[in-house]
């Protein structure tokens, strides 16, 4: 009785404040849930995660079983198979799955150089896209790709063939606005014609058998590019408006490299905003917003020669973010999305 109303405690209640009290007099217990892994920033020796015996390489990384946690895809050391390895918190390790290799051989019994992880048909569970040649020491051999579907977080179905392109990849990208994954290429029975992979997959079995077909690419002119092979061609936003662009990285003579920079204009496709020369020796490039003003920069490796290489920035020129009422031209904090149509990457100023 408590002022003078009774209470009772149901079983399953007292079961939980029992659990609950011995959790917390649990000596070091307290103590180890508020201690943080990692204290401060820096590198740190974690051992060997649980990857002492890893036959090859990782290849790729992603959530298979959705608890939260990122697991690595491996391939061997002869290119023919893929495992998966899952993330243990508690153990705080990777854990082979016990039907390793997921892929024992692709269907096409080719070398795998690639994989991409993703929901492809959009069921919530990991596939896999696996890419790779007969002979990929060959440079202009085709690539052949298959799709794998994810099943239970730890296996995955049969290898479906997908059309090939040429060996340099196809761009993942999102031709449809739909937050499904297609791809931009040169098809190997269409050599000197982009083309779109369109993502028709589906959750339902009916449609897996068909992940893609090709399509016309949705763009406003015809494409002029021979694309380098390796390439850095991304999809990043470089405008500012919040949508994805596509950058493409295409061969000139004499080994020079020139770039393309293709803006989104959602249902009216994608069209030509910028070219240029890329730095000669660029060797590849990534994007990150390097000096935090909410912008993407460009990162270059550049090696003019065999022995001398450097990292340099160019910096992503757009209007500055509204500072004063007075200011005109510029981004106003309630509304980041607002393109700049004279956006640019200044290479002349780039720092290294």
């Amino acid at each position: 009785m408590i002022n003078g109303r009774s209470t009772t405690t149901t079983p399953k209640l007292f079961s939980l404040l029992l659990l609950l009290h011995a959790l917390l007099f649990v000596p070091g217990w307290t103590e180890s849930l508020m201690e943080k892994k990692f204290k401060a920033q820096g590198l740190f020796d974690l051992g060997d995660l649980g990857l002492a015996s890893l036959d090859g390489s990782i290849i790729a990384i992603g959530d298979s079983n959705a608890d939260q946690f990122r697991d690595i895809f491996t391939l061997s050391s002869d290119q023919r198979s893929v495992s998966l390895h899952l993330w243990d918190h508690q153990l705080y390790q990777f854990v082979s799955v016990a039907g390793n290799p997921v892929i024992p051989e692709t269907v096409g019994g080719f070398v795998i150089t690639n994989i991409i992880a993703t929901d492809i048909n959009y069921d919530g569970r990991l596939d896999i896209l696996v890419m790779g040649s007969t002979e990929p020491t060959e440079k202009d051999n085709t690539l052949k790709m298959e799709v794998w579907y994810g099943q239970d977080g730890t296996s995955f179905a049969p290898g479906i063939p997908i059309p090939s392109s040429l060996a340099a990849h196809p761009l993942v990208f999102d031709s449809q606005g739909s937050m499904a994954m297609d791809l931009l290429g040169l098809p190997s029975s269409l050599p000197s014609v982009f083309k779109v992979w369109k993502n028709q997959a589906s959750s339902a079995p009916s449609n897996s058998s068909t992940p893609f077909s090709i399509e016309e690419p949705p763009f406003t002119t015809p494409i002029n590019c021979e694309l380098a092979n390796p390439h850095s061609n991304t999809f990043v936003d470089l405008d500012g408006d919040c949508l994805a662009d596509i950058f493409l990285t295409c061969q000139e003579g004499g080994g020079e490299q020139s770039y393309q920079i293709w803006i989104n204009n959602k249902a009216a496709g994608f069209s030509l905003a910028r070219t240029g020369a890329l730095p000669f020796g660029t060797k590849h490039v990534s994007f990150a917003d390097m000096d935090r003003d909410g912008t993407i920069d460009m990162l270059l490796t550049v090696c003019p020669s065999a022995d001398s290489c450097s990292i340099h920035v160019a910096y992503n020129q757009q209007i500055p973010l509204c500072t004063s009422r007075s200011q005109s031209k510029c981004r106003d904090a309630q509304n980041l999305c607002t393109a700049d149509p004279d956006f640019r990457f200044s290479f002349e100023s780039s720092s290294s």
